[in-house]
């Protein structure tokens, strides 16, 4: 189930359009917001069900408007940005993100985790649960180990673990790592048995 109403703040008009015509075609009411100005100013600014959010606005940080979001209404918001970095996901989550996904995206990505999170709101409801308490829970989840943990730095080198065990698995992080940090790879593969490698 997607929501009836998002308000889409991205500076990048020509994503924003296309984004919005994709969710348009979906029966979803778009308004578009090329800063979070455009959209602070509005008089109903905390009315939309939803608020998809990028992190690199011209006149203020994504994070400090998910800030100012939230401390208007508990309305979904994702943010769809092209920051990479270990820590983002986690900054996200703490500012009161619902979820995080790095551009390049693909439309219908966008809209399935639009309707994953809005699928929780309504458990939330049944068990009693406070929509910020639920948000409160997320941001103390620390996230899955071994799933690109960083474990150190030493000498402005940093050591990540990851249990990718299948070669696809092994590709993802490899590319994932390289966009994050744009530097030279070192890789220590310990296979996990030879017939999965």
């Amino acid at each position: 189930m997607l929501p009836n109403s998002i308000a889409l703040i991205d500076d990048d008009a020509e994503f924003a359009e296309y984004l919005a015509q994709y969710l348009r075609n979906l029966d979803v009411s778009v308004d578009v917001f090329g800063c979070a100005e455009a959209l602070m100013s509005m008089d109903d600014a905390a009315g939309f069900d939803f608020y998809l959010v990028d992190l690199g606005l011209p006149d203020q940080d994504g994070l400090s408007l998910i800030a100012d979001i939230r401390r208007r209404t508990d309305a979904g918001v994702v943010v769809v940005s092209g920051r990479v970095g270990p820590e983002v996901f986690k900054q996200v989550i703490q500012a009161g993100a619902d979820m995080y996904l790095t551009k390049p995206v693909q439309f219908e990505q966008i809209a399935l985790v639009l309707t994953a999170v809005q699928r929780l709101r309504p458990v939330a409801d049944e068990l009693g649960v406070p929509h910020d308490k639920l948000r409160a829970a997320l941001r103390t989840f620390g996230g899955v180990q071994r799933r690109f943990t960083i474990v150190g730095e030493h000498e402005g080198v940093t050591i990540v673990d990851d249990y990718g065990h299948h070669p696809a698995e092994v590709q993802v992080t490899l590319d994932a790592a390289q966009r994050a940090y744009g530097r030279r790879l070192i890789v220590a593969f310990q296979p996990h048995r030879y017939t999965r490698t």
